[in-house]
């Protein structure tokens, strides 16, 4: 079990050894045993279920090279600009699954808070970029009416 979880890991450990220590009835035994077992089969599950999400999460390597940590390892906020460039092709290996062994609670953790992080970066970024997109169709839309005007003026003019 790769589960490292030290509380629960020792609590499973203070189960077996009182198991281990009781002299009780063979009914009381047998029910210890059982708890043990099934306690142990749930923190198995747990473990396993932790190892299969561990290797879609991006290292803080990954998201360095699609540039959304700054230098500092700190979320790159200046992504949220449309003008900024972006690494696609780090974005694109962003989330490919990793062989990394399960590293911890407290590391799960953090890179699912980097997550977190890069999700409301690239969503602001994306809202931004729309609004920048209703700007540009304004423009659009009055440069054509200025071109109409202007069209208009120039026969009217030579008339």
């Amino acid at each position: 079990m790769s589960l490292r979880n030290e509380s629960l890991s020792s609590s499973l450990k203070a189960a077996q050894n009182a198991l281990q220590s009781t002299s009780s009835s063979a009914k009381s035994t047998d029910s210890l045993h059982n708890q043990v077992d099934a306690l142990t089969r749930e923190l198995q599950s747990i473990a396993s279920q932790f190892d299969s999400v561990w290797t879609l999460l991006p290292p803080p390597q990954k998201r360095r090279a699609a540039d959304l940590l700054d230098p500092s390892g700190r979320s790159n906020h200046g992504l949220v600009s449309p003008n900024q460039s972006l690494n696609f092709q780090a974005l694109q290996q962003l989330y490919v699954p990793t062989n990394e062994k399960f590293a911890g609670m407290d590391e799960m953790v953090s890179r699912i808070r980097g997550m977190a992080e890069d999700g409301k970066v690239l969503i602001e970024r994306v809202i931004r970029c729309g609004k920048e997109r209703e700007v540009h169709k304004h423009n659009a839309l009055k440069a054509k009416k200025l071109v109409e005007d202007s069209r208009h003026s120039l026969e009217t003019y030579q008339q």
